[in-house]
């Protein structure tokens, strides 16, 4: 039986200027996850990923940590999601500022 495994990307620099980035906490968490997939000996058959920097920055350093020889394939639909949208078509009564 195969498994999926979603992982959201390291702690990004909420506020700072360029938000497209990790933090120096998501930098560390990146290799502390491939350390615990190496323990779990988990093997992915295959890595994709969104187009972020941060969602890079997440992945090779986990990857290398897991001791995993992949290449990481894009998926831009793995991309951000315009959460105002999703609000305002799912939950209108909370897409207002303070709902």
């Amino acid at each position: 039986m195969r498994e999926l495994w979603l992982i959201r990307h390291g702690q990004a620099s909420f506020h700072a200027e360029e938000y497209d980035q990790l933090s120096s906490l998501g930098e560390e968490q990146s290799p502390l996850l491939g350390q615990w997939f190496a323990e779990c000996h988990a093997r992915p058959d295959l890595v994709a990923m969104g187009p972020r920097v941060r969602h890079r920055a997440t992945a090779l350093p986990c990857l290398r940590a897991a001791g995993v020889d992949a290449s990481p394939v894009i998926f831009p639909g793995l991309d951000e999601v315009d959460h105002l949208e999703l609000l305002a078509r799912l939950r209108p009564e909370l897409s207002t500022p303070g709902a």
